[in-house]
């Protein structure tokens, strides 16, 4: 195996370096660092900042674009929070609508698969690139390179697009993930490379720690997939890109309060090897599962987790049932399978037994001990 393929358990990408917030603790843990950050402004304090490392060869800056050919592209800088800057229009015309301009400027671009092929194979891939992190994620599976643990900021505007994340993890190899909020890492003590025990107190913006050393379990896919459930019905409601709380965001602080206490972001952490095991509570959620066909049941639960649902369109479609106008006669009861991606439809009928009248139904998912995205 060649060095692209092999995991450097000394090296780190940190794709999105922004102001180094991250690429200081991995140093400090003495791991050496691919910062990859195309603010020309941004990778002038970097390089000031981490003058030192960058130096000695511990710290090799990259100062352009992610990008899906080689040569240039529009990145767009905003200019009222420099973490919000991107080279994707549409997240350029969402903080637009913010009230956070962009200002268009021409920076050069890189494969991703081309710095895995330059500077080695990570052990941990962090990846926090307005709207591009899934090109670094997709560029994996033109190569043999596997991290054993990699991080990006996931979508929480696309359910479609969320479910597209997990099972191209789970189709590299990624078998255990953790949820995580972003701005709300504690300090404390971790394990350098040497062995050493350091005390680090992480920045605002942060991603924070990574691999073991992140609070809680690691949880199977639909698990995380299930956390995600509140995420989205936050955004869709009291979120940064709601008709109604866009005139409150203009109140100073209103904007930093919602997304700090309520809303936030969030990063999906995966880890390669393995399988979590489920607590007792989910672990009738990794088995095939039966649902008995009772009519006032099976409206009571589709009409709850349809009004729960309202503001995500598409997680109210992949959850509800389809009623037809026959009546049928021979009572069913309905297998739901889990599946390695997406969701399949089961048809079924129902009848004596089940409730006057029940016609024959499609059934798209159910978020009981089911949830939509098996």
């Amino acid at each position: 195996m060649t060095m692209a393929e092999i995991p450097n358990k000394d090296l780190i990408f940190d794709v999105g370096t922004h102001k180094g917030e991250d690429t200081d603790f991995y140093l400090k843990l003495g791991y050496r660092v691919v910062a990859v950050e195309a603010n020309p402004a941004l990778a002038d304090e970097l390089r000031q900042r981490f003058r030192e490392a960058i130096a000695d060869g511990r710290l090799m800056l990259v100062d352009k674009a992610i990008g899906e050919t080689i040569g240039s592209a529009s990145f767009f800088v905003n200019q009222k929070d420099s973490a919000w800057g991107t080279a994707d229009s549409q997240w350029a015309a969402r903080n637009r609508k913010l009230g956070a301009d962009s200002e268009e400027i021409t920076v050069d671009c890189v494969r991703f698969a081309g710095l895995i092929g330059e500077y080695g194979c990570p052990h941990y891939l962090k990846i926090d690139v307005e709207g591009a992190d899934m090109l670094c994620v997709d560029a994996l599976k033109t190569i043999s390179c596997r991290p054993k643990f990699i991080s990006l900021e996931s979508t929480k505007t696309s359910w479609s697009d969320l479910l597209k994340e997990f099972n191209t993890l789970e189709t590299l190899g990624y078998t255990k993930f953790k949820v995580v909020r972003q701005g709300r890492h504690k300090s404390g003590h971790f394990t350098a490379q040497d062995g050493r025990k350091i005390r680090y107190t992480f920045e605002t913006d942060a991603s924070g720690p990574f691999g073991e050393d992140l609070d809680g379990p690691w949880l199977a896919r639909r698990q995380a997939i299930l956390r995600y459930v509140r995420i989205f019905v936050l955004h869709k409601t009291i979120g940064d890109n709601t008709w109604w709380s866009r005139p409150l965001r203009r109140i100073p602080g209103v904007g930093y309060a919602l997304d700090f206490f309520i809303v936030g972001w969030h990063d999906t952490h995966a880890m390669r090897g393995g399988v979590p095991a489920l607590s007792a509570d989910n672990e009738s959620s990794g088995k095939s599962h039966v649902i008995s066909l009772r009519s006032g049941v099976l409206r009571f639960r589709s009409g709850l987790w349809r009004a729960i649902c309202w503001p995500i369109p598409e997680l109210y479609r992949s959850s509800c049932f389809r009623w037809s106008s026959s009546n049928v006669g021979t009572r069913r009861r309905l297998r739901t399978r889990r599946m390695a991606g997406g969701m399949q439809s089961h048809r079924g009928q129902g009848g004596r037994g089940c409730g006057r009248g029940l016609r024959s139904f499609e059934y798209i998912g159910y978020p009981g001990r089911r949830f939509p995205g098996d």
